[in-house]
């Protein structure tokens, strides 16, 4: 009996590997072809830049243009990788840490309605990105700068 499952299932394993080895082979093929026209196209789009920066420079500076260009493009194309491998310590942490001992002092002074007000700020702004917390500043800096500005224009008419 185990020797009948033992067949069955080699032959089911042998029949999978087999097709999906071709269908492996067919992808890495096209694969292949596809990063050979990638790189026939980046040589040409070289070569383009550099015909027509030719046209309006001196073919040293022409030259020299391209390989300036083509420094920072590799830059570029490193940059994320090295920057994305640093590991950060979480901010949820820090933030706690150093908002305590102001959420004491608050506490004791009365102002619990302060303190809370920290404490759920301090939760939000470990959940949110800084991207979104600078927009946010930015638009709130906006409407109090202009609500706040004497010379704003108003319903209202101000006299300077």
């Amino acid at each position: 009996m185990i020797e009948l499952v033992s067949r069955l299932f080699a032959s089911t394993i042998s029949t999978i590997i087999e097709r999906e080895g071709r269908r492996v082979v067919r992808v890495i093929a096209f694969g292949v072809a596809a990063t050979v026209f990638l790189i026939g196209v980046t040589v040409f789009l070289i070569m383009a830049g550099f015909f027509w920066l030719r046209l309006h420079y001196p073919p040293i500076e022409a030259a020299l243009l391209m390989a300036a260009a083509l420094l920072v493009l590799a830059i570029l194309c490193v940059l994320p990788p090295a920057l994305a491998s640093r590991r950060r310590p979480p901010r949820q942490a820090t933030i706690a840490e150093e908002v305590a001992p102001l959420v004491d002092i608050l506490k004791a002074a009365g102002c619990h309605s302060e303190a809370a007000g920290l404490l759920a700020g301090s939760q939000l702004a470990g959940r949110i990105r800084p991207y979104y917390l600078v927009v946010t500043a930015m638009v709130v800096g906006l409407i109090l700068g202009r609500k706040l500005d004497p010379r704003a224009p108003s319903g209202k008419s101000r006299q300077p």
